[in-house]
């Protein structure tokens, strides 16, 4: 699970097509996250749109009702540029002219999520988080009961629930404030699993801390870690670094892939299912292709190579890996989609891809699959597919 950055805007850059047309044309997505049951996408309007699971106010409506189509938070405002959506909470960071990046939240605030410490669930994004004072955030990690920001030139802060270590303070205290994580001036990109956190630096180094029950902390070892320590037997330069609930994978510069962690459902890749691995392992990209982007979920994970094509691994209980079975996979299997793909996600039992915009249309698509129980998917209906299902394009003001 992972927070990107606008990925459709930079498409839309790539392709030579206007970033963002009149505001008054209806906006396409720029952004999606994925939460356990819910999902949320900064609109190229840099407004916002969430569906799914709402019974903890995750998508921020102002009730704790489901809805199975992309709807508009009431005065969720516009100006965000970066989100994320957790277990059962989501957090945005919002541009306004009158104050530097904040972060703004919803959904469950019992762990400390939400920041200030325990706190009652929240049903609107229209309140910014008690995080201390005010900081240059460029970007934000929810994980369960923990949550990370990135700070505007380099740094890591996280706060929230802290028995692992996993907000990398040295202590195993919680967090009622975003405290500076250990060692993270450097590190520009930060990613919150279940109990534990993984991190790149400008160098692209890739460091993990929290608990390592499972070996998710890549240290060779099962030794938890209350201070970000370097993930071992990974290069430099590594381009992306995802995490979920207890097993992670990092791309690198020359596109290869490398999991660690618990494969207990094949989910790390490596054609082999069960175990756990502590160092990280090469994931090969079918037929020799470079891998682009990867997404891990709670036990699956999917990937798209730079040839645009995705494949999805692990576990394939309600069709999360997108090939019309539920088999589990514990090789990477192809999802079929109708243009390249470009951006992925992989979630706790569903995915979603980012492909490119059918001409004349000028937004990317986006197509998601697998559970869908509370409308996760965004189609308009709850039931679940076993294949790739567009969202469609016009959603809800």
């Amino acid at each position: 699970m992972r927070t990107s950055f606008t990925a459709a805007l930079a498409c839309a850059l790539t392709l030579g097509l206007p970033a963002v047309d009149a505001v008054a044309q209806t906006p396409g997505f720029a952004e999606v996250s994925l939460g356990r049951d819910h999902a949320c996408a900064i609109m190229t309007d840099t407004t916002l749109r969430c569906w799914g699971g709402g019974g903890f106010g995750q998508t921020g409506m102002g009730n704790l009702e489901d809805t199975n189509r992309p709807r508009r938070p009431p005065n969720s405002g516009r100006g965000y540029v970066a989100i994320s959506a957790g277990e059962f909470a989501t957090i945005a960071v919002r541009e306004t002219s009158l104050i530097t990046p904040r972060l703004w939240g919803t959904g469950l605030g019992t762990l400390g999520v939400l920041g200030g410490g325990p706190s009652d669930d929240r049903m609107s994004f229209s309140m910014l988080l008690p995080v201390g004072r005010p900081r240059n955030w460029d970007g934000v990690s929810v994980g369960v009961q923990h949550a990370c920001g990135t700070l505007a030139g380099g740094g890591v802060r996280c706060w929230g629930s802290n028995p692992n270590g996993e907000i990398g303070n040295g202590t195993t205290d919680d967090a009622a404030v975003a405290l500076l994580t250990s060692r993270s001036g450097r590190i520009t990109d930060v990613a919150a699993g279940f109990l534990f956190t993984c991190g790149l630096d400008d160098r692209g180094i890739a460091y993990c801390w929290g608990y390592n029950g499972f070996g998710a902390l890549g240290s060779g070892d099962f030794a938890p870690s209350t201070i970000p320590q370097r993930v071992v037997d990974l290069p430099r330069n590594l381009t992306q670094i995802s995490v979920g609930d207890t097993s992670a994978c990092a791309v690198t510069n020359l596109g290869a892939l490398q999991c660690w962690g618990d494969n207990n459902s094949g989910q790390l890749g490596t054609g082999v299912q069960g175990g756990v691995e502590t160092r990280p392992q090469v994931v090969p990209a079918p037929g020799g292709e470079e891998w682009l982007d990867v997404d891990v979920g709670s036990t699956h994970a999917c990937g798209v190579t730079t040839m645009g094509q995705v494949y999805c691994w692990g576990s394939n209980t309600f069709g999360q890996l997108g090939n019309g079975t539920t088999f589990d996979s514990p090789t990477p299997f192809p999802v079929t989609l109708p243009n390249t793909a470009f951006w992925i996600a992989a979630s706790y039992d569903y995915s979603c891809a980012m492909v490119d915009p059918t001409p004349p249309a000028q937004f990317a698509r986006v197509f998601c699959w697998g559970l869908n129980d509370v409308g996760q998917l965004g189609n308009g209906t709850n039931i679940p597919s076993l294949v790739p299902f567009e969202i469609p394009q016009t959603t809800t003001p």
